[in-house]
């Protein structure tokens, strides 16, 4: 037994369901942890490691797809927000 952890942005459902259909493929279970910051709080940690461009910081937002429980490959669904 062991955990795998996808530690990309994933911002795009599709991504997300094909990662969905690895797991149950692979006869595991899969769930999506969701960190919702604020475009300052993700410019503020991104400051540290300048890991992102200023360009990418400013369009992710209007790309990103916000997971969605509705959605059964989004399943259980958990959201950190920095605090």
């Amino acid at each position: 037994d062991g955990v795998l952890i996808v530690d990309d942005l994933n911002y795009i459902k599709g991504f997300r369901y094909e990662l969905y259909c690895i797991a149950r493929a692979l006869g595991t279970t899969c769930s999506t942890v969701h960190c919702d910051a604020s475009p300052e709080q993700i410019a503020e940690f991104n400051a540290k490691d300048m890991r992102y461009t200023a360009e990418i910081l400013e369009e992710l937002p209007r790309r990103f797809e916000t997971p969605n429980d509705r959605n059964r490959w989004e399943r259980p669904l958990f959201v950190v927000r920095p605090e």
